[in-house]
């Protein structure tokens, strides 16, 4: 960090990125790095940092006014993404299955009616106006009855939010009725994709059913405008198919991928030597599938991004954007901008932490708690003090205010909250992420690709 101006500067490639608290940011020569180090602006180098928004004049301030408020915005809203687990019960058994899923037969893992009704309830006690309820599993599908009471009991007592509900499922299930219900109460639908046959497989199985359904789920949504999406997971079965799982998702008309890491959830964890990747092997398999993608952008025009980049594009080039990714904000979005529901009505901070089951990230119970003083708990504001990324490591860093911690990753990972940041999987990965995009928009043809995925 450069003491006399606030900025956090950064070496890629041949120049330095340096960046302010609120986002703003420049590329600098090393000549220009070594005078501001000095204090010796020349008229043209203030006249840069000015209008970079680096440092705060009378012309620039409502600017820098403008970026802090888009970047903790999400601060006030009350949590608006809920996850419902409908049922632990699942048709597949994938090797890293990251909710630790049970047979279809042990439906003593299902939520209940009752249950289900009290999650509603407390849901519509988060003060946000627009309000996401996601069902999970297991798989959701097994629970078709209970989503289609969830959704008329959620719009009975709805009063005045905006709700959405979305469907993470593995298709298998999915049908033209189911479908068409879907799109009758506009439920968004993802499913997972890992890739060419030969790499789907290994993963997860079924590859040649869940093609089927794929296409006929894009066929019914599409007639409606509504977008099928998929995602995919990083495993040492996906190494060296970089090119044929990027294009299993065009052959497929998705619209994006996400070249996702491997979380130590659930199945994985004893799974982990056989399908983990290092930090190193995912950074390579990533940087050849997005330079991969970039190619084919180039080539054939936007026919596919990849979605994280899309994400940091939008905070870097400084798009406003509806979707606040909970993922990588300060603090992050546990408990503030998100809450996970367990099949049993047990309240955890994030998905994530469901799925890690323990107790640290448990904040309540549905069937006794409010959403106001779950919020204010002690239990729960600590976790969300955790993942403030105010700490010696992270201050230091060029790309602290495009990032944010993971208290769920670094318990998995170390074993407490608190991040060994210098050794944290997430932390290199990320790094290196921002080390890409940053290098790339350097140049104008790859820059033009960004800002096209930023505003779309």
């Amino acid at each position: 960090m450069d003491e006399n101006l606030g900025l956090r500067v950064r070496k890629v490639g041949d120049n330095y990125v340096a960046t302010s608290d609120a986002g703003s940011w420049c590329f600098l020569t090393e000549q220009e790095l070594h005078a501001i180090g000095k204090g010796e602006l020349s008229a043209q180098l203030k006249a840069k940092l000015e209008d970079n928004e680096l440092i705060k004049t009378e012309k620039n301030q409502h600017k820098i006014i403008e970026r802090y408020k888009n970047k903790y915005r999400h601060l006030f809203q009350g949590a608006s993404l809920h996850i419902m687990v409908l049922t632990l019960r699942c048709n597949q058994k994938c090797v890293y299955c990251h909710a630790g899923v049970c047979a279809p037969s042990s439906t003593d893992t299902d939520m209940d009616l009752e249950t289900a009704k009290k999650t509603i309830d407390f849901i519509l006690e988060s003060p946000s106006n627009n309000l996401t309820i996601e069902f999970q599993g297991g798989e959701p599908l097994l629970r078709y009855d209970l989503i289609k009471e969830i959704i008329k009991y959620a719009k009975s007592k709805n009063t005045g939010k905006k709700l959405h509900f979305a469907l993470v499922t593995n298709l298998l299930l999915m049908d033209e009725e189911k479908l068409k219900f879907c799109i009758d109460e506009g439920i968004g639908v993802c499913t997972s994709l890992d890739g060419p046959k030969e790499v789907h497989d290994k993963n997860r199985g079924n590859y040649d059913q869940l093609i089927e359904k794929i296409k006929l789920s894009q066929k019914i949504l599409s007639s409606k405008n509504r977008p099928l999406d998929a995602l995919m997971v990083t495993t040492k079965n996906s190494l060296g198919f970089h090119k044929e799982i990027v294009d299993e998702y065009l052959k497929n008309n998705f619209r994006f991928i996400q070249i996702k890491p491997l979380n130590r959830l659930g199945f994985a964890v004893g799974h982990w030597q056989n399908i983990a990747v290092s930090a190193e092997e995912y950074t390579s398999f990533w940087k050849q599938s997005m330079d991969y993608i970039l190619e084919l952008n180039l080539e054939k025009g936007p026919v596919i991004h990849e979605l994280l980049s899309k994400i940091i594009a939008e905070k870097i080039l400084n798009i406003p954007s509806q979707r606040i990714y909970l993922d990588l904000i300060s603090p992050c979005g546990a408990g503030i901008g998100q809450l996970a529901y367990n099949y049993d009505g047990k309240i955890y901070s994030c998905d994530e932490a469901r799925m890690l089951g323990d107790s640290i990230f448990m904040l309540g119970d549905v069937h006794k708690d409010k959403y106001s003083n779950l919020i204010c708990s002690d239990k729960c504001c600590e976790l969300v003090a955790s993942s403030v990324n105010d700490t010696q490591f992270c201050d230091y860093c060029a790309y602290k205010p495009y990032c944010g911690l993971c208290p769920v990753c670094n318990y998995a990972q170390f074993g407490t909250v608190v991040a060994d940041l210098a050794n944290d999987f997430r932390c290199k990965t990320l790094r290196f992420i921002f080390d890409y995009i940053f290098e790339k928009i350097k140049h104008p043809k790859y820059k033009e690709i960004f800002l096209y995925w930023a505003n779309s």
